[in-house]
């Protein structure tokens, strides 16, 4: 546009608006420029709606060219190829149906309800069916419980309350958040010490279990200098004979009887260790093999006879 006009006019897009509010913005620009004259009102349309909409221009009234009709004319033609009449029950239907979104705020969804009532042709209902549908179609119970609460309620003093509501409890929500974001950070407690472990002087936690591999203390099974040793009791790589555990199961099978002090006569433990990383200290897995108990069996006797004795 030249300059010293107030306002500028881009291109129509029908992607991101309708014809009608696109005309409405070109309506006002020549109220703000005094632009009155209706062939220079026809001549700015032409050279700033695009070459997509006149070449729709074009199309529309093949033979005749846009230029040949007034700036009426053409603004009608274009509203009704763009946003034709839509049907009034399906736009009620639209205006009915529609409830608020859990991402909406209430004065989004009024405006949207004006949106769909622009062609549902309430007149002088409208107050009246803007002020149902707020009503019906809020998600917030406490909201809907405050106005149906209201004798004689109008839409103007719905839509006030319904937004005050929600104003509060908005308010309340970042209050109590706030508080418990501040009674979190205040929160102190003490972590007891395990029995196994000690703090040294330099800061250092020191294990004091014995190790697994040679039965030494102050250091870690994965530091230990046996880890690569060879067990003369098992044949075994990581630890040495005398903290052998193959040894010591021996040891504890060599009572006699299946009545031996700490043997379970009726049920079998597996205890199996794991090699698989030297990071892991002292870990075992303890397996049920059978747990039924077994019946007792009568036992069998046989009379002999020796010498017909």
């Amino acid at each position: 546009m030249a300059t010293g006009t107030i306002g500028s006019l881009g291109m129509f897009d029908a992607k991101i608006q309708t014809w009608e509010e696109y005309s409405e913005v070109l309506e006002q620009f020549f109220v703000a420029n005094g632009i009155e004259d209706e062939g220079k009102q026809r001549a700015i349309l032409i050279s700033v709606v695009g070459p997509q909409t006149y070449s729709v221009m074009r199309n529309l009234l093949s033979p005749v060219k846009p230029s040949e009709r007034t700036y009426e004319q053409l603004v009608t033609m274009l509203k009704n190829h763009f946003n034709p009449q839509p049907s009034e029950i399906v736009q009620r239907f639209k205006f009915d149906s529609r409830t608020k979104k859990p991402t909406e705020t209430v004065t989004e969804y009024v405006a949207e309800l004006r949106c769909l009532a622009q062609d549902c042709n309430y007149g002088t209902t409208l107050d009246q069916m803007l002020r149902d549908r707020l009503v019906c179609g809020i998600d917030d119970d406490r909201i809907q419980r405050r106005l149906l609460s209201e004798t004689n309620l109008t839409f103007e003093t719905a839509f006030k309350l319904a937004v005050a509501t929600e104003t509060a409890s908005k308010n309340v929500l970042d209050l109590q958040n706030k508080s418990c974001v501040q009674t979190c950070n205040n929160v102190k407690f003490k972590v007891k010490k395990s029995d196994q472990e000690k703090k040294g002087e330099s800061g250092e936690q020191i294990d004091t279990r014995d190790c697994y591999r040679c039965g030494g203390k102050n250091h870690k099974a994965s530091e230990c200098r046996f880890k690569k040793e060879k067990c003369y009791q098992c044949g075994k790589l990581g630890h040495i004979s005398r903290s052998c555990r193959n040894k010591n199961k021996q040891r504890g099978h060599t009572g006699t009887g299946s009545r031996a002090k700490g043997v379970w006569p009726h049920r079998a433990f597996k205890v199996s260790e794991n090699n698989e990383s030297d990071e892991s200290e002292e870990t075992f897995t303890l397996a049920c093999i059978k747990a039924d108990a077994m019946k007792k069996v009568k036992p069998l006797t046989v009379k002999l006879h020796i010498d017909d004795k």
